[in-house]
């Protein structure tokens, strides 16, 4: 696996009645943003076809 390498912005801060979260976002290149979004429309993609696999084949059981 891949250590991490990104530098992170400050991170924003919500309060909430019972919890505290922190978002870190990182600071990236425009190349390395766009072969990010490349990899989230392909995991999209794959996710989309194995749920009509999956309904497919309930249907086809049915």
């Amino acid at each position: 696996m891949k250590k991490c390498q990104d530098v992170y912005m400050e991170p924003e801060v919500y309060r909430h009645n019972n919890c505290i979260v922190r978002v870190y976002r990182p600071i990236l290149t425009e190349e390395e943003r766009a072969r990010r979004m490349e990899a989230i429309k392909k995991a999209a993609i794959d996710l989309i076809i194995a749920t009509e696999k999956s309904k497919a084949k309930k249907e086809s059981v049915v």
